[in-house]
């Protein structure tokens, strides 16, 4: 049994990392020794694996790193989707292989021999208005066209899809994805999009993010040389906003920092949820930023080191508090039951915190001032016990329905071979 994960974005987010861990874990459990390879648009060294499974580039790397010039990158952007398209077209029909540059052949190879594709979950389906958030757009939904021409059975692993920014754009979402064997959806904001779409072959369930867990433990106050009965809490920020509202936004975390650390004697850990450099987005410069704006520094720690999921999770574990912007931050405490308020970006946040009546504790990254994450703050304090009661009566059968996501896989993958089976008699 051979099987693509695809649309891996990169280890160092550990929110990525974590759900395609959760993945790697789930296709080993319900599939019998199957033979996975991973797709990333990240940089791949020479014979690397994660966790003992082997990584390659994917189209959509070469699309966008073999030219510097952004004309040549553009052109050749749309050579890799219309020459690897062509050619999955040809093979189908005639079992032709079209000549392609080596590094296209061999991912085409890849395709025609696998048996299942398994998009990684997350919430990369959407776009803005901008002409380049299409081109993106274009790019992540190529393999999926690709893999639908050569017939291979293609299952979205628990996705948050959506928003669209232009009409174009919903078209060829809406238009590839009717053609998916089965699109499992994280939340109902989702859910109900796709629905409005016109499509029917979603399955609802839950963030695989819900499903990792560590063996590894903490001791922040140790680490940190912090008094035990000095609370801590964690705060992940990341760059998202424009210039000036940017500002704003670190601005307020900044003063909202200050005012744990000097009116709650509490210690502020900023923890890098996201270290990917090569692609211009690590949360260590974020919170380097928003230290650089507090006055109250003695109170405040930053997280420098790279971590894994695994250890990142262990992280959450011993914490008291957490003000979360990314949002697999907010599920790693929630589920070691630690209070969160969850700072949101992308609407996947309040969809998830709606499953578990956490509406209460999501602001909007666009409405973060001081004085309303500290109101919300002082809120959580008061009520931290009932929010631990809260998390230990919907948490279990909610992470239960994370370990069934498998199943729902399994099912759809069932399905198909049962339609492929019949179609050959």
């Amino acid at each position: 049994m051979k099987i693509i994960i695809s649309h891996v974005f990169s280890k160092e987010n550990k929110g990525d990392a974590a759900l395609l861990s959760v993945l790697i874990n789930d296709l080993k459990n319900i599939f019998d020794n199957p033979k996975i390879t991973i797709l990333t648009i990240d940089q791949v060294r020479k014979n690397e694996k994660f966790e003992e499974v082997p990584v390659r580039n994917a189209f959509m790397y070469w699309a966008i790193t073999r030219y510097e010039n952004r004309a040549l990158k553009l052109l050749y952007a749309f050579f890799v989707m219309a020459s690897t398209l062509l050619w999955a077209v040809l093979y189908r029909i005639a079992k032709v292989n079209l000549p392609l540059p080596s590094h296209l052949q061999e991912l085409c190879a890849l395709y025609r021999e696998t048996n299942l594709i398994a998009p990684v979950g997350g919430g990369y389906l959407r776009g803005n208005p901008e002409y380049g958030s299409t081109v993106i757009l274009l790019l992540l939904l190529h393999p999926l066209l690709l893999s639908a021409i050569l017939g291979k059975p293609t299952i979205l692993y628990a996705q948050s899809i959506g928003p669209f920014g232009s009409k174009l754009q919903r078209y060829f979402a809406t238009y590839i994805l009717k053609k998916m064997d089965g699109i499992i959806v994280r939340e109902d904001v989702s859910f109900t999009l796709l629905q409005r779409f016109g499509l029917t072959n979603m399955t609802r369930s839950i963030d695989s993010g819900f499903s990792l867990s560590t063996a590894i433990r903490r001791d922040l106050h140790a680490d940190f040389s912090i008094p035990r009965i000095v609370p801590i809490i964690g705060v992940t920020v990341r760059k998202w906003l424009n210039q000036a509202a940017q500002a704003q936004y670190e601005q307020a975390v900044a003063t909202f920092a200050d005012a744990v650390i000097r009116d709650y004697a509490m210690t502020v850990l900023f923890i890098p949820q996201v270290t990917a450099k090569y692609h211009h987005d690590d949360d260590r410069d974020t919170a380097e930023r928003v230290y650089i704006r507090m006055n109250e520094k003695e109170g405040a720690r930053i997280l420098h080191n790279d971590y894994d999921h695994y250890e990142i999770k262990a992280v959450y574990n011993d914490l008291d508090f957490v003000i979360g912007t990314r949002f697999h931050s907010v599920i790693f405490s929630l589920t070691s039951y630690v209070p969160a308020i969850a700072i949101e970006y992308e609407y996947k946040t309040s969809g998830i915190m709606h499953d578990l009546g956490l509406d209460t504790w999501v602001i909007k990254i666009e409405d973060v001032t001081a004085e309303k994450l500290l109101i919300l703050f002082k809120e959580l304090v008061a009520e931290q016990s009932s929010y631990k009661k809260h998390l230990a009566a919907v948490l279990p059968d909610y992470i239960k329905r994370a370990h069934a996501t498998p199943l729902i896989l399994k099912q759809k993958y069932e399905q198909y071979e049962t339609v492929r089976q019949h179609k050959i008699k």
